[in-house]
């Protein structure tokens, strides 16, 4: 397309929402709040994934050894751990660091109850699949200089398909969300383009192609999604900022939440686009079924 003839559909489209500026705050009006709903779930969304996610990064396992194991057959022992598929950061904690760290953080003297370091070596697996944790686990079990291996297997059974659960419900709610908030501003659209549908029909008569007709309409579309996309992220990205203020009050709910720089960036890219989609979508739909019940 020429910059001649993108500059003239521009322009068109700008004098359009003006002589029309009865009905443009109507139009913002109603896909700001569209918009805002969806923002509002996005963000709902998101910290749900992130909560998943986060889960899913801090699956370890512990295993603990014997405490005569040699240097030789640990070193052997974690050479193998490392070519297993599923595993990923390994860290060795030896019976004394083990015996530190409970005498900081237990309520009670260590000191005074116990008289030797009863605590093993251990090493502490990440793995990167729920599903590879209990073959993992299983492996290791096996090897020399092995006591136990702990992953808490049946609390992960329990709690595994409820945050598949999630994932699941996040990826068909985002997709519902889309749908209903493309179905509200198409409808909103469509009054607003039957309200000039003699604009239309006069502009078939005089010979203008259907390209030359819808172009205006898909670019207003385009403006009232991008400007409500907007108006909507600059709402909810600000609610969130002032929720998040109160992160630092100690609040458990609120240290699971997701970072606000974070939220901002992937909202803006997913309310802008998805805005932009909704409104050409919108305007198209609508014009489509004026220029196929105009007859030549």
């Amino acid at each position: 397309m020429q910059l001649r003839v993108i500059k003239f559909f521009v322009r068109e489209t700008l004098l359009n929402i003006k002589r029309n500026r009865h009905s443009v705050f109507t139009m913002l009006g109603q896909t700001v709040v569209s918009l805002l709903i969806l923002g509002i779930c996005l963000i709902i969304i998101l910290n749900a994934n992130n909560f998943v996610t986060e889960f899913f990064n801090s699956l370890e396992i512990n295993v603990y050894l014997l405490d005569d194991i040699d240097d030789l057959t640990l070193t052997q022992m974690q050479r193998h751990v490392r070519s297993m598929d599923g595993t990923g950061e390994m860290q060795y904690i030896s019976k004394d660091e083990a015996y530190q760290w409970m005498k900081e953080n237990s309520p009670f003297q260590i000191d005074e109850l116990v008289r030797f370091n009863p605590f093993p070596a251990s090493l502490k697996i990440k793995v990167q699949s729920a599903n590879q944790i209990e073959p993992i686990a299983k492996e290791i079990s096996g090897m020399s200089g092995v006591e136990s291996v702990d992953y808490a297997s049946e609390s992960l059974g329990r709690i595994l398909p409820i945050f598949y659960f999630i994932q699941a419900s996040c990826f068909f709610l985002a997709i519902i969300l889309a749908g209903m908030t493309l179905f509200s501003i198409i409808n909103s659209i469509k009054l607003a383009i039957h309200a000039r549908r003699q604009e239309i029909r006069i502009m078939r008569l005089v010979g203008a192609t259907d390209k030359f007709i819808r172009w205006p309409f898909l670019m207003e579309g385009m403006f009232y999604g991008l400007v409500g996309s907007l108006i909507a992220f600059i709402l909810v990205s600000g609610a969130y900022a002032i929720i998040m203020g109160f992160k630092g009050s100690s609040n458990l709910l609120l240290s699971f939440l997701v970072g606000t720089g974070t939220i901002m960036l992937n909202l803006a890219v997913l309310m802008i686009v998805i805005g932009i989609l909704v409104g050409v979508m919108g305007s198209h739909i609508s014009v489509e079924k004026h220029l196929t019940s105009v007859v030549r």
